[in-house]
């Protein structure tokens, strides 16, 4: 389903009411650093961005030609009206796990905190991965389970306070998981070594401050695995027979 502006209602969620917050903003620029140094240089073609929401990663002006899809159809109005005269940025509503596309359609593919939220992980990366083509290139991430969030939800499902969540990775499992489905991974980087949640709550210009300075040294002394809310990994896409 895709969306035009003559179906535009009132009510959509706003970008920038979201983003309010000097920490939520500091933290957008971060994960969209991290993303964009992943994907490489931007080129001419056309780049799918799984999981769009609000259009909150790809506030970036051409070459790319950039299709977004979500399955909530209030965000993604939310983003129309945010980009609205911009020719570059199309929108499409459509699930991770069956997104209504051709195979080999966009000459890179980025999904970033949405993998978490999908019933069955690999068949989504699959699907991912078929609309890639061959020497394209796939940015995605996973919920990390040597993370304090991870840890906790383990004890919860332990006392049987929530429920098992097979949502989270291991490095052997997120690699396993890309190469299983014919992508090449080739390099890691941690997201979020300091909780988004505690981001969002130093509101203040000297908290951020604090915030980001913890997230740099941790970044730089730590791997990708050691204790990261989250790990995004590029993969690229092999041409047939290499």
């Amino acid at each position: 389903m895709s969306l035009d502006s003559s179906d535009m209602r009132e009510g959509p969620p706003d970008f920038e009411h979201s983003y309010s917050t000097a920490g939520a903003r500091r933290a957008l620029a971060y994960e969209q650093r991290a993303v964009m140094e992943l994907l490489g240089p931007l080129r001419p073609g056309v780049l799918l961005d799984v999981g769009t929401g609000m259009g909150r990663l790809i506030n970036f002006p051409p070459p790319p030609e950039v299709v977004g899809t979500d399955p909530s159809e209030r965000d993604l109005r939310s983003a129309q009206s945010r980009y609205a005269g911009d020719g570059s940025k199309h929108f499409v509503q459509a699930a991770v796990d069956s997104l209504p596309f051709r195979d080999d359609a966009f000459d890179a593919v980025i999904s970033i905190r949405t993998i978490k939220s999908a019933d069955d992980p690999e068949s989504a990366v699959s699907e991912m991965a078929d609309v890639t083509r061959p020497g394209g290139r796939l940015v995605l991430d996973v919920s990390n389970k040597f993370s304090a969030a991870a840890v906790l939800r383990r004890v919860q499902s332990w006392l049987r306070i929530r429920t098992p969540s097979g949502a989270y990775f291991s490095r052997a499992d997120a690699l396993r998981m890309v190469s299983s489905v014919g992508l090449t991974p080739f390099m890691t980087k941690p997201l979020f070594k300091v909780d988004p949640l505690l981001w969002r709550l130093a509101r203040s210009e000297r908290l951020v401050g604090v915030v980001e300075r913890v997230e740099r040294l941790l970044d730089g002394r730590t791997g990708a695995w050691f204790t990261s809310r989250y790990v995004a990994i590029a993969c690229e896409k092999p041409f047939s027979g290499a």
